[in-house]
């Protein structure tokens, strides 16, 4: 079962590496510094390797660490662009959110607890769309603002939230020497689609579309039976499936950019979000 990264864990994480040390966390996430010494064994078992180096007083970042570190301040980087927008005085008792349903599972247990926490009253209405549905939804102001694949509104204001990886994805079943390569992938006019498409035929890799659908989890079911191969953004990847690497004879992937699109009023074109700064 996937465990959780609390967003308490991830502060302190991050605490610790600005500051240099477990005592100066502790000043700065106004815990004590056994509480904090406890929330990184915490998140060490959930990583299920050391994060740190000891080195006298300071405390050093392992590999592992540097990289949990990056992902921290970047779901934290998120989850404060979100909760700033939130929050603007606009958003009055509802708030209308979309998130394409790809990043849904990763990214919007956080948004919404954070913002749970910050705003008891508020009312949250969401939809999980593919973004290109999405994005029709803020121009027309049904939506008050939307997480969404970057590339589907090239077009668009959109502001830059982070950048990841798309990953080839099947069952540990799947044949992936089968030729020519089964593919179940969005319809067409998903970007996700086109980056994978474009990559098999640079590659030179037989393949045919053998199943295709709107949503995300009519991709998974032919995918979890291992009759097809389908790209996700790395994060959204199931726990259940593996990633084929170019060591499987796989053409590697470009990056997806996730963006936000906000609309200011009804049937106005949606403007940049200015408190926001893209992630890396």
């Amino acid at each position: 079962m996937r465990q959780s990264l609390e967003l308490d864990l991830l502060q302190t994480l991050v605490a610790i590496a600005d500051s240099g040390s477990f005592a100066a966390a502790a000043a700065r996430v106004h815990r004590t510094q056994s509480a904090v010494s406890m929330q990184m064994r915490r998140l060490e078992l959930i990583a299920g390797k050391p994060l740190f180096d000891r080195d006298g007083r300071r405390a050093r970042l392992t590999p592992t660490g540097e990289t949990l570190l990056a992902y921290a301040r970047r779901i934290l980087n998120l989850q404060d662009e979100a909760f700033s927008l939130l929050n603007e005085g606009e958003i009055a008792g509802t708030a209308r959110l979309g998130i394409d349903e790809v990043y849904a599972d990763p990214l919007l247990p956080l948004i919404l607890t954070h913002f749970a926490r910050n705003h008891p009253r508020v009312e949250v209405m969401l939809r999980c769309e593919p973004s290109a549905i999405l994005r029709d939804l803020v121009m027309s102001s049904d939506l008050d603002m939307a997480l969404v694949s970057k590339k589907s509104a090239t077009w668009m204001d959109v502001e830059t939230l982070r950048h990841e990886p798309l990953v080839w994805i099947a069952a540990p079943t799947f044949d992936h020497t089968a030729s020519p390569l089964p593919l179940a992938l969005p319809e067409p006019g998903c970007p996700t689609r086109d980056h994978a498409l474009k990559a098999l035929a640079r590659s030179g890799l037989a393949h045919r579309v053998a199943y295709s659908s709107p949503n995300f989890s009519g991709l998974l079911t032919p995918v979890r039976a291992g009759l097809a191969v389908t790209v996700v953004a790395q994060f959204s990847a199931p726990q259940d499936l593996r990633i084929l690497e170019e060591g499987h004879g796989f053409p590697r992937l470009p990056n997806i950019e996730i963006g936000l699109l906000r609309a200011q009023n009804r049937g106005s074109r949606p403007t940049p979000w200015p408190s926001a700064s893209p992630a890396t």
